[in-house]
């Protein structure tokens, strides 16, 4: 169950890309080790992605000092084109479960992705949060054109 603590970021980024593509990238396991993560340094290894409502996913991030961080969860909405939600924890902090939301809209050969990231527990997770989807999205940007 995901925390209701009512603290959420929420990030918007205009993709020069055609919404099928962005859709794409969100949500095709073969996708996802180019843009997931905070750094280009950082090694990427998706475990499990079976992005259907009910699938699961497991993602493990190495840092280049060896450090390892697991995120899992199960996808919760797909609407083709329109949204993704999944349910966000980590290995090392299960009691933490939060919620994961992309939102996109067209308009004409570009997208409008939206990020909403709620449920923290605290601020200062937010704010950690907040940084690594942030770089996460410029990896994004990269990725889809």
């Amino acid at each position: 169950m995901t925390n209701k603590t009512g603290i959420k970021l929420d990030i918007e980024r205009t993709l020069n890309a055609s919404i099928d593509h962005v859709f794409d990238v969100l949500t095709k396991a073969e996708h996802i080790g180019n843009w997931y993560g905070p750094s280009d340094e950082m090694e990427i290894v998706v475990h499990e992605w079976n992005c259907q409502v009910g699938g699961k996913y497991r993602v493990e991030f190495t840092t280049p000092t060896g450090e390892t961080h697991i995120a899992y969860g199960e996808f919760k909405e797909i609407t083709p084109h329109e949204r993704l939600a999944y349910t966000w924890s980590w290995e090392n902090q299960p009691a933490m479960e939060s919620l994961v939301t992309f939102r996109l809209k067209a308009d004409r050969e570009k997208t409008t992705l939206t990020l909403v990231h709620e449920g923290f527990p605290t601020e200062e997770t937010c704010e950690h949060h907040k940084m690594g989807w942030t770089a996460s999205l410029e990896r994004f940007v990269r990725v889809v054109g």
